[in-house]
């Protein structure tokens, strides 16, 4: 299965379905199944990390019992979503996004907005090094 790497926060969101778009400066003609792989946390720039404590993440967080970043499941695949479609970002769509998505993603016009549906959270994580870009994510139990 194809895999992708993400922050841990935003992995977590995806996974739970709270984020419905992941954002990029390239677009994908992958079309299904989406492996999400949470970076290590080691990784996360300060910006990123900062972003936990906006609103619309940290309560959506919060509520599944995640209190700080370090909570969270890092350095494994934790769950699976549906890639349905690949946007260039206009003006106009931009408009259309909601405010909570809007802050968990770059929402610029010219990057891509990958909709993700179907979202499925692990009842375990599984540990997994991640890659830049698209990779193909193998589970040998």
């Amino acid at each position: 299965m194809k895999a992708i790497t993400i922050y841990p926060s935003y992995a977590m969101l995806i996974c739970t379905g709270a984020k419905q778009y992941e954002t990029r400066t390239w677009m994908t003609e992958h079309r299904g199944l989406l492996a999400i792989h949470a970076s290590q946390f080691k990784n996360w720039p300060p910006r990123e990390k900062e972003k936990f404590w906006f609103t619309a993440i940290f309560d959506h967080l919060k509520s599944l019992g995640f209190n700080a970043p370090k909570d969270l499941p890092a350095g494994c695949v934790i769950g699976h979503v549906t890639v349905t479609d690949c946007l260039r970002m206009n003006a106009k769509l931009i408009r259309t996004i909601h405010m909570d998505e809007y802050t968990m993603g770059r929402w610029q016009s010219g990057n891509y907005a990958w909709k993700l549906e179907c979202p499925v959270l692990y009842p375990e994580p599984i540990e997994a090094t991640g890659r830049q870009g698209l990779w193909e994510f193998h589970h040998h139990e």
